[in-house]
């Protein structure tokens, strides 16, 4: 994408003008008090800024109609009155300022990227930043007592609308770099091999680990049978007990740790039984939580939540490896792969919570009563994508520490 700097001072003229008027809204917006408002914008400007500060060319800046998708709505949220115009003009900007990180990559760094993954990228990196807005901004509520975050429900549509416009800016910037020559997409199918000798790799560094606590291959597959026995001892409760939330939990969990016998068999896909078991500690965690302990033991929706994070950091490590080793057009840095995994875990999330917030009103609209079945209110929603955070850190900070240390 390097195709996109020319060097042209018209073009440095324009993107600068635009830069000069975000830093110039972000101060008229700290005398406001709009703290959130102000972050934003420095945040923005720091990333336009970034190509000429690196390169010591004041004329080495982005395509000023790039600048100005991102200046306009911004301008525009923050001279606007609260509300749902604002938060959309916060979500466009982010948008545009996802596909200007992924040219600066592309274009300046070894990251390569194809338009498969860029258009990824710039969906999972809206969705990370509006999250990541909305958790700032609840944290800063209850530091200051302030109102940022006024509600469960206003959060979700806000997420809602975030990730709308993140797909539908996924799509014209899919269509824009269609018109590039080079620009291709991931090819339609991945060689199982590949996929197969990644998660073995995979599995391998995960059982070097477990095996510094004593614990070999057959351990792995003794504690992971332990573990499908205590999801099934879990159903059977659930049902004795008609409470349809254990028993679907627990009912996801064991399918979820048959899943690799499954490939194993059907599709001679080998599964190490390391990652095998960190399914089941992951599942067996939300199971035992729904069944008890998320109502008497402080702390534990949180640990379960991690645990689950760590296995989509895992799980999208894994798959990020597999694309580069089978795709010749990109190419991932051990850095940058650590800071997607934590992007993908954070996406995840969010799109988890749309789900659970969909599911609680859908429910609602065929009863008619207000159940909470999946969220319970702003604090449990919040602290579900911090616990996913967390853990997507930890893997994405071993992981990276592994591939450096092996050279891969």
């Amino acid at each position: 994408m390097k195709r996109f700097f020319q060097g042209e001072r018209t073009n440095a003229l324009f993107t600068s003008l635009s830069i000069a008027l975000i830093l110039l809204v972000s101060g008229w917006t700290s005398l406001k008090g709009a703290v959130d408002w102000m972050v934003f914008g420095l945040a923005l400007a720091t990333v336009l800024l970034i190509p000429p500060v690196a390169r010591k060319d004041p004329q080495m800046m982005v395509p000023w109609p790039m600048a100005a998708l991102a200046a306009l709505p911004f301008v525009a949220g923050v001279i606007a009155d609260p509300g749902l115009f604002t938060e959309m003009a916060a979500y466009v900007t982010a948008a545009a300022m996802a596909i200007i990180v992924v040219v600066e990559l592309d274009a300046f760094t070894p990251v390569n990227m194809n338009r498969g993954f860029a258009i990824t990228f710039v969906v999972a990196t809206t969705m990370t930043v509006a999250g990541l807005w909305e958790v700032l901004r609840w944290f800063w509520d209850l530091t200051f007592d302030t109102g940022f975050v006024e509600s469960n429900d206003d959060l979700m549509w806000q997420l809602i609308a975030a990730t709308s416009v993140g797909v539908v800016a996924g799509i014209g910037f899919d269509r824009y770099l269609e018109r590039l020559p080079g620009m291709d997409r991931l090819p339609d199918e991945l060689e199982t091999e590949d996929a197969e000798n990644q998660f073995e790799e995979t599995g391998d560094a995960v059982s070097s680990v477990l095996s510094k606590f004593g614990f070999a291959t057959e351990d792995e597959r003794r504690l992971t049978r332990l573990l499908q026995g205590v999801l099934v001892a879990i159903a059977l409760i659930g049902l004795l007990t008609l409470n349809v939330d254990v028993v679907v939990s627990a009912g996801i969990g064991i399918a979820a740790t048959a899943l690799p016998s499954l490939f194993e068999r059907n599709y001679d896909f080998q599964i190490d039984p390391a990652l095998t078991l960190w399914i089941a500690v992951a599942v067996v965690f939300h199971a035992l939580g729904t069944l008890w302990l998320y109502q008497t033991l402080w702390g534990w929706h949180n640990i379960a939540h991690a645990t689950t994070g760590s296995l989509v950091a895992g799980i999208g490590y894994t798959v990020l490896r597999t694309i580069e080793a089978h795709t010749a057009s990109v190419s991932f840095p051990p850095k940058f792969t650590a800071v997607f995994v934590v992007i993908f875990v954070f996406a995840v999330g969010v799109g988890w919570e749309i789900l659970e917030f969909t599911l609680d009103q859908v429910t609602v609209a065929l009863t008619g009563e207000e159940m909470l079945l999946t969220q319970h209110g702003l604090q449990d929603t919040m602290s579900d994508l911090v616990a996913n955070t967390v853990g997507a850190l930890v893997v994405a900070v071993a992981a990276t520490v592994y591939r450096v240390r092996s050279g891969t």
